[in-house]
């Protein structure tokens, strides 16, 4: 069977737990485990907060974020679509957890997070948007 949704949000803090809330649900309507469920959540929750925060620096009102839901019974897909700036999460490198504070740069915990928890995470420029799909398979 196949399963579909999106959501669409204005690109405001306090709509980033309706983009939570969503992908939850449906990763959980689709039959996948809470633990699933919860990582994907979480994974367009870090997504979501870093397009405000940096691509849209925290002035969206006027802005959205797309969130588009596709699944089967092995595979789920999490498209997340925004209009700012070209930009590339995955271009930046991976913190390392060995450097000590100091010598640690601010950021880029966050998209390492969802590196962890999704199976596959690539990023596209199509139509003067981005688009972030993640990516979890069934175990």
């Amino acid at each position: 069977m196949f399963y579909q949704n999106s959501l669409q949000i204005r690109a405001i803090v306090e709509n980033i737990e309706k983009a939570h809330d969503f992908v939850y649900e449906f990763v959980r309507e689709c039959g996948f485990s809470e633990n699933i469920a919860h990582r994907c959540a979480l994974s367009v929750d870090e997504v979501c907060s870093n397009v405000i925060e940096h691509g849209y620096q925290k002035n969206g009102h006027d802005k959205v974020i797309d969130v588009m839901c596709a699944a089967d019974e092995t595979h789920i897909m999490i498209t997340i679509i925004d209009d700012a700036h070209p930009f590339n999460p995955l271009d930046n490198p991976s913190p390392d957890p060995l450097a000590s504070l100091e010598d640690r740069p601010v950021g880029g915990w966050g998209i390492e997070i969802v590196r962890q928890y999704m199976d596959k995470v690539s990023y596209r420029y199509s139509n003067n948007r981005n688009q972030l799909i993640l990516e979890k398979y069934h175990p």
